[in-house]
């Protein structure tokens, strides 16, 4: 008797072992895929960053230039109408 309660134990303990390598593994590969989705994501954003910034500095310059554009005109269109006028 008392040998087939120790080797139930053993078969047990065994299991045990078992499906505690198998956890560590699928624990181990879970942390590869993160690591991987992170560096994915860190990419990521800093290609959305440095596109944002392009765009940033796109929009800067052209609204700018636009606002010159804007001032000219007004300014011109307020002389050309001064032209006109007599004193």
């Amino acid at each position: 008797m008392c040998g087939d309660g120790f080797e139930v134990w053993l078969v047990l303990m065994l299991q045990l072992q078992r499906r505690a390598e198998q956890m560590k593994k699928n624990l181990e590969q879970q942390e590869k895929e993160l690591e991987e989705k992170i560096k994915t994501f860190e990419a990521e954003r800093e290609a959305w960053e440095e596109q944002n910034k392009f765009d940033d500095q796109y929009a800067s310059f052209h609204c700018s230039h636009y606002t010159s554009v804007i001032r000219m005109n007004s300014t011109q269109q307020w002389l050309s109408h001064w032209k006109f006028m007599t004193f």
